[in-house]
């Protein structure tokens, strides 16, 4: 079966909030209700994706929280979760989706449900169409401790499946872009294997739910600093990372792929609807700390140049 070249739309399933990082920039921050019951809640994405709901898809995300940081044990829901990896094998067999992607921030010293879930895809031969995504920021998430796991297991991955893609985001902070260098990136390049970095802005929500001058704020960037940020990656060659990997244009809301969240709100998606289609509008929204310019005009502008 050929794929089309342009996704009809991707559906990211939020199995819990539970998380071993506080990221203080994490866009789960919006996502933070706890179903009622997490048993019951996994059933109901189960529902979802045995149904013939999942025709308007074709590429399959699971989040959470972290999956893969012993969840799946403190919270008792193994079978729950087998059981969703269950049907999303059956939807890479039948060909309804193209692939199945994980979200994790890979900081955790034993990563035996990381293993056992690509395991499972391995031994039912569709490894090669599992992705991994994750993100990297040294200065808002890591600890020492916590960034060497996050290495060895990226390590880990590369070294069992080296044709495995792991898609790398990286938080387009203050302290990240006046810090970044050409060789820091290229490092990425020659250190991991078939990776795909890509560049995230800030969601200006987190504004909105802090007070002015909180070290949330300290985190956007200063407009000038970003447009040199934009200028060292057009001289390093690395500019083309500011384009999604998945060949979305960031700058076209009408043109970007819907993305349909199964949210942790206690309500069954069936009965009543409960969906989120995002096209990508707050791309346009986004400013800096010290300028009520949008960020994304100035890198459309640079792109020009």
């Amino acid at each position: 079966m050929k794929y089309p070249k342009k996704r009809k739309a991707e559906l990211l399933v939020n199995t819990w909030n539970r998380c071993n990082n506080r990221c203080v920039f994490c866009y789960n921050q919006t996502l933070m209700h706890l179903p009622l019951n997490v048993k019951e809640h996994l059933e109901m994405c189960n529902d979802i994706l045995t149904s013939s709901f999942m025709e308007n898809f074709d590429y399959l995300r699971f989040l959470g929280g972290e999956l893969f940081d012993g969840a799946i044990e403190k919270l008792d829901v193994e079978a729950e979760y087998w059981k969703l990896m269950h049907s999303a094998l059956e939807l890479l067999r039948s060909n309804e989706i193209e692939k199945v992607n994980f979200l994790t921030n890979f900081i955790y010293a034993d990563n035996k449900w990381l293993k056992a879930t690509l395991k499972f895809f391995e031994d039912n031969g569709m490894i090669n169409r599992v992705e991994l995504s994750t993100s990297y920021d040294k200065y808002g998430r890591f600890t020492k401790e916590s960034e060497q796991w996050w290495w060895d297991n990226v390590k880990w991955v590369n070294e069992t499946y080296p044709k495995m893609k792991i898609d790398i985001g990286m938080i387009m902070t203050q302290p990240f872009i006046t810090s970044i260098t050409k060789e820091w990136l290229d490092n990425f390049y020659i250190t991991i294997k078939n990776v795909s970095i890509y560049f995230i802005e800030l969601d200006t929500a987190i504004l909105k739910r802090n007070k002015e001058n909180s070290p949330y704020h300290q985190l956007f960037p200063k407009r000038k600093d970003f447009i040199q940020f934009l200028l060292n990656l057009k001289e390093w060659n690395y500019y083309d990372l500011l384009v999604k990997p998945d060949g979305t244009d960031p700058y076209n809301a009408v043109d970007a792929i819907q993305m349909v969240y199964v949210d942790e709100f206690p309500f069954p998606l069936f009965k009543n609807q409960h969906y989120l289609l995002e096209q990508r509008r707050e791309f346009l929204e986004d400013g800096y700390c010290d300028s009520s310019a949008p960020l994304w005009t100035d890198i459309k502008r640079i792109l020009r140049m």
